[in-house]
């Protein structure tokens, strides 16, 4: 498709930042400059104020030619209005009155010069609202005249049943309309817009809205580069453990990966190390042993990530801002440490409501989580007392087989956070749901099905090319 322009029909008159549509165009333009669109923002004349104010995404030109008049809410029963009056009409007190033919044909002029550019024109509401009868009439005038543009209505309301007789002008919000397809947020309304709108179900499309955690979470340039060059809205879960690396073996690293890697085999797991002072010679070697330990345990290539290998601006630590970021798109926290005192990072992954995977053999784990976290058996060595784990194979003790015991962990709380379906690709195992996070999985669900690229991909990309 050599034309990627696209216009976006509106008739707003403000940008009001609370939740509602606006928000929703707004995510939508920056979609689509994202995706290399060319957009043409169009809304109500009045709107030159936010030309420079940087409230309209950068990359979408904003276009005010929506003519302002009095509308008129065209609810069921309610007669085509033909005042004596211009297509701005009048209000007086309480009372609307406007000339429906006059404002039909005032929108047509206003817009039709500038859409007959575009292949590609989306409208907002103005197919479902009483409120935007003369924009619906306008709008299949200019279809009409104009075979070539495709239309995508994206309707943001419940579906409403057709009346019955039904008269003009309300025969606008249930018909069809040339070249046109229908866009529901959600599956379940499809069937339902398509009786409102009395046109094969086929002709509705589901595409939903998007939430854009770099936005909604302000994240910072640092995250948002390790979110996107490692795909960690895409993955099934996400670990995050903010720590040093000079001694890999009393903090449970080894095990960790351990963990992680035997999750592998059941669901997609990154794990993501804000490491801290790693520009060491003995902290690099450290983690090409960590990495040389993933490798051997079949970790997949790149699902281990060390942040001091992203930038030597962040060997030393990235930013606590950073930190703080991760752990809310991170899903559990996994911390075999054999010698704590008070884990600051356990905290501050549980207060991100991280899933706790802390080491049974420490008893100061127990002290601080109680039954709140998930335990593995890890060994612990202070104050004298040291316990050393043995994974036996069977009851005769004599043969040990750690991969059978992380095989096990990794099945019990992949199905804690509600992968009841995953089977392990090495025993073919299905996982019984033992008291999901169900909170957990859901919020890895929005990260992963509801971002930009996702639903652009899946569900937008199509309808703008015209293609299934």
């Amino acid at each position: 498709m050599e034309n990627k322009s696209v216009a976006i029909l509106t008739t707003f008159q403000d940008l009001p930042s609370s939740y509602g549509l606006v928000p929703v165009v707004l995510n939508q333009i920056k979609q689509l400059v994202s995706h290399g669109w060319e957009v043409g923002f169009y809304t109500q004349a009045g709107f030159e104020q936010h030309i420079d104010s940087g409230d309209v995404p950068p990359g979408a030109e904003l276009i005010p030619r929506v003519p302002f008049m009095h509308i008129y809410d065209y609810q069921e029963g309610t007669k085509e209005q033909k005042c004596k009056v211009d297509a701005r009409g009048e209000r007086v007190k309480n009372r609307v009155r406007t000339n429906l033919a006059k404002q039909v044909k005032a929108v047509e002029e206003a817009l039709e010069p500038w859409l007959m550019e575009y292949p590609v024109v989306i409208t907002h509401d103005i197919l479902f609202q009483g409120w935007f009868i003369p924009h619906n009439q306008a709008v299949r005038n200019i279809a009409k005249r104009h075979p070539e543009i495709r239309w995508i209505h994206w309707l943001h309301s419940g579906p409403c049943e057709m009346p019955s007789p039904l008269k003009y002008p309300h025969t606008l919000r249930h018909s069809g309309m040339d070249n046109s397809v229908f866009v529901s947020p959600n599956d379940s309304m499809r069937q339902k817009f398509a009786e409102m709108y009395d046109v094969p179900v086929s002709k509705v499309k589901t595409v939903y809205h998007i939430f854009d955690p770099v936005e909604e979470y302000n994240l910072h340039p640092f995250s948002v580069q390790l979110i996107e060059k490692h795909q960690l809205y895409s993955c099934d879960a996400l670990a995050v453990w903010a720590t040093r690396v000079d001694h890999p073996e009393p903090k449970g690293m080894y095990e960790a990966i351990h963990l992680i890697s035997m999750m592998n085999k059941i669901a997609d797991v990154k794990f993501l190390f804000l490491n801290s002072w790693s520009g060491s010679e003995k902290a690099k070697l450290n983690i090409e042993s960590l990495k040389a330990e993933a490798e051997k345990w079949g970790m997949p290539n790149g699902n281990l990530i060390f942040s001091s290998e992203e930038s030597k601006k962040y060997e030393n630590g990235v930013p606590h801002e950073v930190v703080d970021n991760m752990l809310r798109v991170g899903d559990m926290f996994v911390l075999p440490s054999k010698s704590e005192t008070c884990s600051l990072s356990m905290l501050e992954a549980a207060a991100n409501k991280n899933m706790l995977i802390l080491n049974e053999d420490l008893t100061v784990m127990k002290e601080l989580a109680g039954d709140r976290a998930d335990y593995i058996l890890a060994g612990s060595d202070w104050g004298g007392t040291k316990v050393t784990q043995h994974y036996w194979k069977d009851d005769t003790q004599k043969e040990e087989d750690p991969e059978a015991y992380w095989r096990e962990q990794a099945h019990t709380l992949l199905a804690r956070l509600g992968y009841v379906d995953y089977h392990c690709e090495h025993c073919g195992k299905p996982l019984g749901k033992i008291g999901a996070y169900n909170p957990l999985r859901q919020h890895r669900h929005v990260l992963k099905y509801f971002n930009s690229d996702w639903i652009y991909e899946n569900q937008l990309r199509p309808l703008l090319e015209g293609r299934p």
